[in-house]
């Protein structure tokens, strides 16, 4: 302020030949000094603010990702009546959206492809599991409610070996059941408890090169291997977040080379060698590229890429096997390419992959 001051006395005094300026001019700089006051007084704040206005937060997400994101496909819907529907434009329920959403979101869980390209799709709601081609057309469907054998109880994922046997997690029987490939019931095993063989909610499984069923055993904080045919071979795994523990295991996939990848209730992936032997993890809690909110499913491809299933964010994250972030899909919205709460994830040979996206009530495909 005191530096305009002297700028509006400079001007009054420095008229040619010494001599006072007109009142006219001098009128004229008094409004100039007044304004140059209230310019120094006020300036710097309205530049602070309007800045702040203007201020574009640095995105969640580098958009400069190390890999371009996989691109959509095609998707198939799946209606709350069972029905199975192909729709290859947006889709909107009869009903209100925001009804019963939760129930909604257990109309499909996990999900698997054969060595056929066939797509199996565990739907707990209805305790059954479908079976479509790779496009989406319907072939065949199995089970009902009940702890018959054949029959379910909330199944939550579906895995499929080399040799085209079905495996399914059917949760609330804290049991698995093996099928053929269009649905024969063979064998189960397990039963209610914390002991070898018993679980309490197996959440889901994969199998090996091998043969070998991997089994996430989710309120038992732990990873139960069997044969083939459900014999036990050992375990590992308790409550905890250190290297080896889980906070509930969530969801369990094997790479080319059968090294086990978890998910738990933690911010991490944990990488494990085909006897349990704990390797490595990354990841911790943040919305970050290469960060976690609650991860779920996890799809390996061909090459050993895995894709992490993050439901409250909407998204999937692709790692290499070591945990360097690449790439990433999705946002919320039921648009091409949105999710809504995804759930489960399975990658073709071809590397195909298949995202079951509950709250859409769909199973969205990129490549």
């Amino acid at each position: 302020m005191a530096s305009s001051l002297k700028i509006a006395t400079r001007i009054n005094q420095s008229h040619t030949g010494g001599t006072a300026i007109s009142g006219l001019h001098h009128h004229i700089f008094s409004l100039v000094a007044l304004f140059l006051l209230i310019l120094t007084a006020c300036g710097g704040g309205a530049q602070s603010e309007s800045t702040a206005v203007q201020y574009v937060p640095t995105p969640t997400v580098n958009p400069l990702l190390p890999e371009s994101p996989p691109k959509f496909l095609y998707e198939w819907k799946i209606d709350g009546s069972n029905h199975v529907r192909r729709w290859w434009s947006p889709w909107q329920a009869s009903t209100d959206p925001g009804a019963g959403k939760d129930d909604s979101v257990n109309r499909l869980a996990g999900i698997a492809v054969d060595t056929a390209g066939d797509v199996y799709i565990a739907k707990p709601d209805t305790h059954q599991v479908q079976k479509f081609t790779s496009d989406g057309t319907f072939i065949t469907e199995w089970g009902s409610f009940g702890d018959e054998p054949g029959q379910f109880s909330f199944p939550n994922d579906v895995a499929a070996s080399s040799d085209g046997h079905i495996y399914v997690a059917d949760s609330l029987n804290h049991r698995i059941e093996k099928f053929t490939a269009d649905g024969r019931f063979l064998l189960e095993w397990g039963e209610s408890g914390s002991f070898e063989s018993e679980f309490i909610n197996a959440r889901s499984l994969a199998v090996d090169s091998s043969g070998n069923v991997f089994v996430a055993d989710f309120k038992n904080h732990r990873i139960q291997k069997f044969t083939a045919d459900g014999a036990y071979l050992t375990e590992w795994g308790r409550h905890g977040n250190l290297d080896g523990e889980f906070l509930f295991a969530n969801d369990v996939a094997v790479d080319s080379l059968d090294n086990v990848y978890v998910t738990d209730g933690t911010a991490r992936i944990q990488k494990f060698d085909n006897g349990g032997t704990f390797l490595e993890s990354w990841g911790d809690q943040g919305t970050e590229a290469g960060q976690f909110d609650r991860p779920f499913g996890i799809g390996i491809d061909s090459n050993d890429a895995i894709y992490v299933v993050e439901p409250l964010r909407n998204r999937v994250q692709k790692f290499d096997a070591n945990g360097t972030f690449l790439t990433l899909l999705g946002s919320e919205g039921s648009g091409d390419g949105q999710f809504d709460r995804p759930f489960g994830i399975a990658v073709d040979a071809d590397g195909t992959i298949y995202v079951a996206d509950p709250g859409n009530q769909r199973i969205q495909v990129f490549r």
